[in-house]
């Protein structure tokens, strides 16, 4: 009996050691944040130089997070072994207490076994960003009512309906007018959307601390050359349902993370109060300009493309 005993605590023992040898830890630059604020991330994989790691998909897997994929480190030797950094943003959307799940990565040898490790759970903290000047969040207040007994909220109900059919109404009649002028007008000069870049830039808005009109204009100037060349409708979409638009159409990953990106900061300064760094506010025109280069690329080689099947087409020959 005792002999079968040390069987299994030698096996035991085994098993412990094979598991030390492979490590998966998951790091935050911060785990207190306010609402929308990036997080840098790192996914560490420390192992055994005899083996390789099978790398998470770090983007489906924090997907609630609205994970962006940046650099990777390595893998770097060691005297212990190798180790593999995985890097990349996060933002929270969600004020409270919100947690980065565990990482689960196994790890191949040569032979063909597996050892499997996982990073523990991190929680991540968010605040809610207040306006300039505000110390504690408002009271709530009761519903109000007024005379006869209609509470106030059915007022402003119905002057809205009554507001939203005038508005129907001048928005029909200056439709109607403009489709007239249309009919006589020429068409406008096309618009050089990189030459807007550099107008944008020039405006003064930095200098006089308006980053929100400064971030609008230059988020709109994408969204419309996205509209003209690629062919959706990108002004009244969301970052994510561009980026669906984007994948849908084919268009390389390190294009779509670089328009995600680009549109999730303008986002983040239009509707979460977001001041950046002044010097990365000045780069905003040149990364918006790199971004339109790509994809003018990206149209100009789908256009080549076409071409050339429509001759092989045209002369069966061919």
């Amino acid at each position: 009996m005792w002999v079968v005993r040390c069987l299994f605590c030698c096996l035991l023992w085994a098993q412990v050691a094979s598991a030390a040898e492979v490590e998966v830890s998951l790091r935050a630059d911060t785990t207190r944040v306010t609402l929308g604020q990036p997080i840098e991330l790192q996914l560490v994989l420390n192992y055994p130089a005899d083996r390789r790691p099978d790398e998470p998909n770090l983007v489906e897997l924090l997907a609630d997070a609205s994970f962006v994929a940046g650099a990777r480190q390595g893998p770097v030797d060691s005297a212990t072994g190798r180790q593999l950094v995985l890097m990349g943003q996060a933002r929270f959307f969600e004020l409270g207490s919100q947690i980065l799940p565990s990482i689960a990565v196994a790890f191949v040898s040569a032979a063909g076994d597996t050892l499997a490790a996982q990073s523990s759970p991190l929680e991540i903290v968010v605040f809610s960003v207040l306006s300039e000047g505000e110390e504690q969040l408002r009271d709530i207040k009761p519903p109000v009512a007024v005379a006869g007994g209609i509470e106030l909220w059915l007022v402003i109900l119905l002057a809205c309906v009554v507001l939203a059919l005038l508005a129907a109404l001048v928005y029909w009649l200056v439709r109607r007018y403009r489709a007239g002028l249309q009919a006589t007008e020429p068409a406008p000069d096309p618009v050089d959307f990189a030459a807007e870049f550099t107008r944008i830039a020039g405006m003064g808005l930095l200098e006089r601390g308006d980053f929100k009109t400064y971030y609008s204009l230059l988020s709109d100037n994408l969204r419309r050359f996205m509209e003209r060349d690629l062919g959706f409708e990108a002004m009244e979409k969301t970052t994510s349902e561009i980026e669906s638009l984007l994948r849908t159409d084919e268009v390389s990953s390190d294009v779509i993370r670089q328009v995600v990106g680009y549109l999730s900061t303008t986002d983040l300064v239009k509707f979460a109060r977001f001041y950046p760094e002044l010097e990365s506010a000045r780069r905003m025109p040149d990364t918006g300009l790199a971004i339109l280069r790509a994809l003018e690329e990206l149209v100009r080689a789908r256009a080549e493309m076409q071409d050339a099947a429509e001759e092989v087409h045209a002369d069966p020959s061919l």
